[in-house]
């Protein structure tokens, strides 16, 4: 294959390396979004309160016998002890009686409208955790016909993807988006172009790896994209755009759904579904055609 063929070769591969990453990140945090809409919250119901209908408290009878005694004292003047002694107990379990039913009624009356309440609290949350939760069903039935969607493309994607490595031009190893962003930069920027060899493609990548140039895994490219600008342009852009679009579409997605009048074939991942799907059946007829003159 001479050079103009392996690069535009190359520049297929990357383009839709970029579009199964986008879609594999949107279908990730879209399947999270879609996991979190229409679960219903816990709320513990108040307990009825416990009326109070004692009318004799543990502190009466000593009160009681306190008036029994001031009976008493005045038994002793008056000349009948026993006669007075009763009316003072008497009187005291009367007193008694009548404060704890005062005080009965005052405690059941701030134990029921503490109660009453709780429960106005209690059924206005769940009324509107229930009115959440039929929202979010309904947007959640939208946001998953449009995962759907995505998923069948993500499929697409990755068969025409299959297909490009299935010619086996591209060792195993180097079938990432990673690897085949630099490789193609490799060939944009004129240091190589052939991919075996002393000065081609594979052995410059595995000597940028080795001595610790360029950055491999993707979850330490995520965290460290500006890193990668200067040496790896290609797969910064890459993923930086590509976040971009996934954040759009998962966006995007989200609004659509919440308006809850969705038309599946106007939506954000429609488009994107809708652009991919001519991009690569113009790729296909490309690799087709290469096909044909080998």
């Amino acid at each position: 294959m001479g050079n103009p063929p392996l690069a535009e070769y190359l520049k297929n591969v990357v383009d839709l390396e970029k579009a199964k990453y986008v879609e594999e990140r949107t279908i990730y945090e879209m399947e999270y979004r879609v996991q979190k809409l229409g679960k219903q919250n816990y709320y513990a119901r108040p307990s009825e309160p416990t009326l109070c209908y004692d009318i004799l408290k543990e502190e009466a009878f000593g009160i009681a016998g306190s008036f029994a005694l001031f009976g008493f004292v005045i038994g002793i003047f008056l000349l009948n002890i026993l006669k007075y002694t009763a009316i003072g107990f008497f009187v005291g379990i009367a007193f008694c009686v009548v404060i704890a039913c005062i005080e009965n009624h005052h405690n059941n009356r701030i134990e029921k409208e503490y109660y009453e309440k709780e429960m106005k609290t209690y059924n206005h949350n769940a009324t509107a955790d229930r009115i959440r939760v039929d929202r979010e069903n309904r947007e959640k039935e939208h946001l998953s016909a449009i995962l759907c969607q995505l998923k069948d493309e993500h499929q697409k994607t990755s068969r025409t993807l299959e297909r490009y490595y299935s010619i086996d031009l591209i060792y195993p190893k180097y079938r990432n988006l990673v690897a085949m962003c630099s490789i193609y930069e490799y060939f944009q920027s004129g240091r190589c172009d052939a991919l075996t060899g002393h000065e081609g493609a594979y052995n410059i990548y595995e000597s940028e790896v080795r001595f610790g140039m360029i950055l491999t895994k993707l979850e330490d490219i995520g965290t460290k994209l500006d890193r990668i600008k200067e040496n790896q342009s290609i797969l910064y852009y890459a993923i930086d755009h590509g976040n971009r679009i996934s954040e759009n579409l998962l966006n995007e997605s989200t609004r659509q759904s919440q308006q809850l009048q969705m038309i599946e074939d106007h939506t954000a991942v429609a488009a994107y579904c809708s652009e991919r799907a001519a991009r690569e059946a113009n790729q296909i007829k490309w690799l087709q055609l290469y096909n044909s003159l080998q």
